[in-house]
C-alpha cells in the first residue's frame, strides 16, 4: 500500500483528535496495535521517520484508514467500522465484562458477526473471554474453542488473522479455564502451543509476558512437592525474567510489560523459593514486589503479596508474624478494586486460625470467604471456602455438618461439569462417613471416585480436554 503525499503535521493532528474522541489512551492504542508507545507518540508529532506500516496500524486501531489513506469499499467500511467497534469492547472486558457483554450482542444485533467471515474468529474470542470474566466456564470453553477451530482454518493465508495473535489468546484462556478446573496438566499443555503460535511480530505484545508467567503458575501447581518440577518451574522464572531484561530501559519495558506481570513475577519467585523451604530468599523476593506495588499503589497486587509474606512466615513457624500479615491484607480492603481478591485473605486466616486449634474463630473468617464468592458469583472460590468450613467441623469432629459442606462442594462441581474438582472432595466425604459408619454412602463415594479416575484416565489418554 502507498500513501499519499500530503501534510504530515495535519495527519498527526487527525490521529490525535480522532484517539481522544474515542476515549483512548495512547498506551491503549499501543497494546491494541502492537506499537510501541513512543511510535504513537511519534506519529501524532508528524515524525517524518515513522515507518508507513505503523501508519496504516494506528490508523486501523481508530478506523480511520480510508479518510487517510484513500476510499474503500461500503463493505470494506463496514468491517473496518465493526473491528473497531470490537477493539473497544476488548478493552472493556476486564474492567466490565457485563457491560462488554452487553455491547457485544448488540453489535451482533445490528451486524450479525456470526455471518462475516473475518470478524467471526474475532468475536467468538470476545464472547469467551467475557463469560471467563464471569466465571462462565463452559459458556467460555465453547465460543474460544469455536475461535480458536475458526481461526486454525484460516491463518496459514490470512496474514492479518496471524499477526492479531488471537490464536495465542485463546489458547491463553482455555488454559485458563483449566487451571480453574484442577487440570493443570492440560493448563500448561495449552500454554506451550500458545507460546508456539506466537507471532513476535504481531499485535497484543504484552500477551507474550502474560504467557510466560502463566507458564510459570502451572508449573507451580504440578507436582510442586517434586525437586525437578521446581527446577524447571526456575528456568521458566528466569526465562521471563530475561525476556524483561531485554528493553534498553524502565520507560521502553512499561511500554512493552504490563506492571502487573512485574510484580507477579517476583510474587512468583517467592512462592517458589518458600515452597523449597528457601524463606529468607523468599522473604526478599516478596518485599520487592511490596515496593513496586505499594509505590505505584496497586492495592489488588499488594495484597496477593502481602498474603505471599503471610505464607512464608508460616512456613518458617511464625505464627504472629503470619497472622500480622494477613490482617495487613485485609487494611487495604476498601481499596481492593476486585472484591473476590479477598477471598485468599479470609481463607488463609481461616486456615491458620484451624491450625492453631481454633475451629470457631477459623469459621468465621471461612464463612466471610464464602459469603464474597457467592456475591461475586465465584464458583471456584465458593467450592474452596465449602471445603475449607467442612474441615473445621472435621477437625471438631462434627462430621455430620462437615459432610453438608463437602456435599455442597461436591455438587457445584458436579453442576459446573469440574470433574478433577468433584475428586478433590470425594476423600474429604469418604472420610467422614467411615468415622460415622455409613458404610453404603461410604462405598456409593467410593465407587463414584474410582469412575471419576478412570474417565480421567480416558480423557487424558484421549486428548479431551474438558468432561462430557
Amino acid at each position: 500500500m502507498s500513501i499519499p503525499s500530503f501534510n504530515k503535521e495535519k495527519m498527526g493532528e487527525i490521529f490525535r483528535e480522532t484517539r481522544k474522541k474515542l476515549g483512548l489512551r495512547q498506551e491503549d492504542v499501543a497494546n491494541i496495535s502492537g506499537l510501541s508507545v513512543s511510535t504513537v507518540s511519534n506519529i501524532e508529532l508528524a515524525n517524518h521517520r515513522v515507518k508507513e506500516e505503523n501508519l496504516i496500524s494506528y490508523a486501523n486501531v481508530l478506523g480511520i484508514q480510508e479518510d487517510i489513506f484513500g476510499l474503500l469499499t461500503e463493505e470494506e467500511k463496514r468491517v473496518q467500522r465493526v473491528k473497531h467497534e470490537l477493539k473497544k469492547i476488548e478493552l472493556l472486558v476486564s474492567a466490565d465484562p457485563d457491560e462488554a457483554l452487553r455491547k457485544l450482542y448488540i453489535l451482533n444485533e445490528n451486524e450479525v458477526l456470526e455471518n462475516k467471515k473475518n470478524i467471526k474468529p474475532y468475536a467468538y474470542y470476545l464472547w469467551g473471554k467475557c463469560y471467563l470474566e464471569k466465571k462462565k466456564l463452559s459458556q467460555a470453553d465453547k465460543f474460544l474453542n469455536e475461535a480458536v477451530s475458526l481461526i486454525e482454518e484460516h491463518i496459514q493465508e490470512d496474514h492479518e488473522l496471524k499477526k492479531s495473535n488471537l490464536l495465542a489468546a485463546c489458547l491463553n484462556d482455555l488454559a485458563r479455564i483449566s487451571f480453574f478446573q484442577s487440570n493443570f496438566k492440560n493448563a500448561l499443555k495449552l500454554i506451550e502451543t500458545a507460546l508456539q503460535s506466537f507471532y513476535n511480530g504481531g499485535e497484543r505484545l504484552y500477551f507474550q509476558y502474560f504467557l510466560l508467567l502463566n507458564r510459570c503458575v502451572y508449573l507451580e501447581k504440578m507436582n510442586s512437592d517434586k525437586l525437578n518440577k521446581q527446577e524447571k518451574l526456575i528456568e521458566s522464572l528466569e526465562k521471563l525474567q530475561k525476556s524483561i531484561s531485554e528493553f534498553e530501559n524502565i520507560e521502553n519495558m512499561i511500554q512493552h510489560v504490563r506492571l502487573s506481570v512485574i510484580i507477579q513475577y517476583y510474587e512468583m519467585y517467592a512462592n517458589v523459593w518458600n515452597r523449597i523451604g528457601m524463606t529468607e530468599k523468599a522473604i526478599e523476593f516478596a518485599e520487592k514486589g511490596i515496593n513496586i506495588a505499594w509505590l505505584n499503589l496497586e492495592f489488588d497486587r499488594l495484597l496477593q503479596l502481602w498474603n505471599t509474606m503471610g505464607n512464608i512466615f508460616l512456613n518458617k513457624g511464625k505464627i504472629q508474624e503470619s497472622k500480622e500479615y494477613f490482617q495487613q491484607a485485609l487494611d487495604v480492603q476498601s481499596k481492593i478494586k476486585r472484591e473476590y481478591l479477598l477471598i485468599p485473605t479470609f481463607m488463609n486466616l481461616g486456615r491458620l486460625y484451624l491450625q492453631t486449634s481454633d475451629p470457631l474463630l477459623a469459621n468465621k473468617y471461612l464463612e466471610e470467604a464464602l459469603q464474597i464468592s457467592i456475591k461475586n458469583d465465584d464458583i471456584i472460590g465458593q467450592m474452596d471456602a465449602l471445603k475449607a468450613i467442612g474441615n473445621t467441623y472435621l477437625a471438631q469432629d462434627s462430621y455430620t455438618k462437615a459432610i453438608s459442606y463437602f456435599e455442597k462442594s461436591y455438587h457445584l462441581a458436579v453442576r459446573y461439569k469440574l470433574i478433577y474438582r468433584k475428586l478433590e472432595v470425594i476423600d474429604d466425604i469418604c472420610t467422614c462417613y467411615k468415622k460415622i459408619g455409613k458404610r453404603e454412602e461410604f462405598l456409593t463415594y467410593t465407587e463414584k471416585s474410582y469412575l471419576i479416575r478412570q474417565k480421567i484416565k480416558t480423557m487424558e489418554e484421549g486428548g479431551i480436554i474438558n468432561e462430557d
